[in-house]
């Protein structure tokens, strides 16, 4: 009987075994391993996957992995398929290495997380590749070493795992050491290996018994280790993004009208995507038609190939077809672009927002004042803001599809504001009101270059307490990104951020306005967005350029925090995951008003992110949005939409 499709939960912690097939090796020494963990730590940083657990020995490896925006079986296929190649060229053989490529078992995070951290973590033990657990606190290659301090790795995520011990690092690396000595005596476990409800029943016989005694409803799966109502939400899920791959067809799209999309984006004809020659341009949108022929269409292979008249001979031509990402390196502007596309009106990335809603009340002065003093000859106009509604509305100009939650006044300000949510597309069943407060307003000034002073009162905003977000709490369930900012009350978004985390979905914070934050609270945030002043009040390092703005991330990072990406205006963006540090310049622009910029580039972001984007594709992308933001007065009035965006990028490419 042929094997069942894996199963591909973005979000969703993973055990992953890879096995040599025929049981044979797979590292036949410590050069083998220490390659192997180079492609896998380079890999998980780039997709941004976070791995919990790892073993590896000589004919097998065990991880527990937690995908979100790349697809696990793309992590997989670039990792194994990788280390196979060199493998066999160091060790001068041919042919396959791996047993059916890989077992991937989804899991139930809440019942099962520390069982399988401690169960993976054991199997060099089990095994006897060390002899008692003394050795394995030293042994180098497991996740195990780590976790207890004695090898540093950036790319396990040791602070989410022992969290679940304790409320500290240390605390939660005393009760993980007692919980694995407790565990060190058990065996192989049979019931770590999926199968729904089977492990409490006894076994599959005991389970087919209680099906014969009416008890049908009881759901299984050998892919899933989890209970019932688990294993059919996977499943529902699974099912769901079957369908959504096919969204783009049912919808009348066909790979003439995606080529015609292609050919606008370009700036180039119909036929010139479709020809043959290794024209860079031609190339570039030949790629970017391969990807959406595949994965919106639903093309094979094959009828791709013979289409585009491309040979299917030799793996490296299949690979380019069925990923659209021939060898050649796609420039940093297409990239956005091709981010861009993924985003479209048929194939909208869900992004949610949590947070603040306010009236801006804005004064153009030709400079701004010091304390005491008085400017005249300044421009006054009205606009809606607040960084919640803001931020919503940068990313529905993106063509996300977005839901914000927050808390309004019963006034006219307030109702200004909902009807300016539902004309943006933005639904407003997520917008409470409340008689105890008005609603939020923000008194502004810009002067002539751009700069601005804030005060913000923030009424109704302050009334948005957890007991009223519980309210919407299924829209975390719905959502790809959650995108939260402190102009709420913190433990409102702290349950925001737990929540997601509870679901997988991906966490942003812009930690706007600076104010101080728990250990607790970041280690739930898998990408902080400070600004240098924010930064700065955060860790108490000058930030003045990317050098110090390192530095800042570096120490948030050790504060729990997954990634800080800190926005330097003129000066660009510093992304730092713990491992690398990259700087992304910004686009010179006639800034007029930077009020808006900071919402515009999270709510770039955050599109950016849900749409599959990796970080050189990404932080480009918010830094356009940020740039065209400055250009025009006020906040949500000056956030440009995708076409804007797109037209902006293919300018600079010129």
């Amino acid at each position: 009987m042929p094997h069942a499709a894996r199963l591909d939960a973005p979000g969703v912690v993973h055990h992953i075994i890879i096995r040599g097939i025929e049981r044979r090796k797979i590292f036949r020494d410590n050069q083998d391993r220490e390659e192997f963990l180079e492609r896998l730590a380079n890999l998980l940083l780039a997709t941004g996957t976070a791995c919990h657990a790892w073993a590896l020995l000589p004919n097998h490896a065990h991880f527990l992995f937690r995908p979100t925006r790349v697809p696990l079986a793309t992590v997989m296929r670039r990792l194994l398929t990788g280390y196979a190649v060199s493998f066999n060229r160091r060790h001068k053989r041919h042919g396959h290495l791996f047993q059916n490529r890989y077992k991937s078992i989804v899991c139930q995070e809440d019942q099962y997380f520390q069982e399988l951290v401690r169960y993976i973590h054991l199997n060099p033990l089990r095994a006897g590749v060390v002899p008692d657990l003394l050795t394995l606190h030293r042994y180098p290659y497991c996740g195990h070493s780590a976790l207890v301090g004695r090898w540093h790795r950036p790319w396990q995520d040791i602070t989410c795992v022992l969290r679940t011990f304790g409320k500290t690092v240390g605390e939660g690396r005393k009760a993980y050491l007692a919980y694995v000595t407790q565990g060190a005596g058990q065996g192989r476990r049979e019931d770590l290996v999926g199968g729904g409800l089977i492990r409490s029943l006894g076994g599959w016989e005991q389970a087919k018994q209680r099906r014969g005694q009416h008890q049908a409803h009881l759901k299984s799966d050998e892919r899933i280790l989890g209970e019932t109502d688990f294993v059919e939400e996977v499943l529902a899920q699974a099912r769901e993004r079957y369908t959504h791959r096919f969204e783009l067809q049912r919808r009348g799209m066909d790979l003439e009208r995606l080529a015609a999309r292609v050919a606008e984006l370009y700036g180039i004809k119909v036929e010139d995507v479709f020809a043959k020659g290794r024209q860079p341009l031609r190339v570039e949108a030949r790629s970017l038609l391969c990807f959406w022929a595949g994965s919106g269409l639903g093309i094979p292979l094959t009828d791709l190939a013979r289409r585009l008249g491309m040979s299917l001979r030799g793996q490296a031509t299949q690979s380019s077809v069925a990923n659209g990402l021939p060898r050649q390196k796609v420039s940093t502007s297409r990239r956005e672009i091709f981010t861009y596309l993924r985003a479209s009106p048929n194939f909208m990335p869900r992004v949610l927002v949590i947070g603040s809603a306010n009236m801006d009340f804005t004064v153009a002065v030709p400079r701004l004042p010091i304390e005491g003093q008085t400017v005249t000859g300044g421009t006054f106009y009205v606009s809606h803001g607040g960084k919640g509604g803001n931020q919503a509305v940068a990313a529905r100009r993106l063509r996300a599809e977005v839901r914000f939650v927050g808390c309004l006044g019963q006034d006219s300000q307030g109702d200004r504001i909902a009807e300016q949510l539902l004309a943006e597309g933005i639904p407003t069943d997520g917008v409470i009101r409340t008689e105890e407060a008005a609603t939020g307003v923000a008194l502004i000034m810009v002067d002539g270059q751009g700069r601005n002073q804030i005060a913000v009162a923030s009424g109704a905003n302050l009334r948005f307490l957890p007991e009223l977000a519980r309210q919407h709490a299924s829209l975390l369930a719905w959502a790809q990104i959650l995108l939260c900012q402190l102009e709420i009350p913190i433990p409102t978004v702290q349950w925001a951020l737990a929540t997601a985390r509870e679901h997988g979905v991906l966490t942003i914070l812009n930690p706007a306005p600076a104010q101080e934050l728990s250990d607790t609270l970041l280690s739930l945030v898998d990408c902080l967005t400070p600004n240098a002043h924010e930064a700065e009040f955060l860790t108490g390092i000058a930030v003045d350029g990317p050098g110090a703005a390192t530095q800042a991330a570096q120490r948030l990072l050790a504060r729990g925090v997954r990634r800080v990406i800190v926005t330097l205006g003129a000066q660009g963006t510093l992304y730092c995951d713990g491992t690398s540090a990259l700087h992304f310049p910004a686009f010179p622009v006639e800034a007029v008003d930077t009020t808006g910029a900071g919402d515009a580039f999270n709510g770039a972001l955050a599109v950016g992110l849900a749409a599959g984007g990796t970080w050189e594709e990404v932080l480009p992308l918010a830094n356009a949005a940020a740039a065209l933001a400055c250009t025009k007065r006020g906040a949500q009035t000056s956030f440009p939409d995708r076409d804007q965006v797109e037209a902006f990028l293919r300018a600079l490419k010129r």
